[in-house]
């Protein structure tokens, strides 16, 4: 074999490596799509329901899907299908087959994180991580008391 055909080998299996592991990036990242925007949705749900509710953390699902349902959904919902013919209640669903969220979780306390996947493992954050968002919101809200 001569070098040139070694060099040649060697090119195109880098490339395909290359090629391969960036379809395999992009693969993975549609499929955690739908996961990303129900994370994102999540936080954006709770830090509205927190502001509304003087900083007290949801009891439950019902809870937040009530409110959700009396509020202009497509604000907090962008994941789900506009305009929704079931007033969002297949992608509540969804949301909540999606998210886990620690109804337990103190926002005085701030400590754990109160959004996870149902498998009890990290939700993909693509866009925005919904504990973040929590967080975030909960310092605001401090720094806010203490002026």
């Amino acid at each position: 074999m001569t070098p040139g055909r070694k060099l040649a080998i060697v090119i195109c299996t880098a490339v395909l490596f290359l090629a391969g592991s960036w379809a395999w990036r992009v693969i993975q990242a549609w499929r955690d799509i739908p996961a990303a925007y129900a994370a994102w949705d999540a936080g954006t749900i709770l830090v509205a329901y927190l502001e509304e509710h003087d900083g007290r953390w949801p009891a439950g699902w019902g809870e937040l899907s009530a409110f959700v349902q009396e509020h202009d959904p497509p604000l907090f919902l962008r994941g789900g299908v506009y305009p929704p013919e079931d007033n969002h209640a297949d992608y509540l669903r969804t949301l909540r087959e999606t998210v886990a969220i620690d109804w337990n979780f103190d926002p005085a306390a701030d400590a754990g994180e109160p959004v996870i996947g149902v498998d009890g493992g990290p939700l993909p954050a693509l866009w925005e991580d919904p504990n973040q968002m929590v967080r975030e919101y909960l310092q605001s809200r401090r720094l806010d008391a203490e002026e």
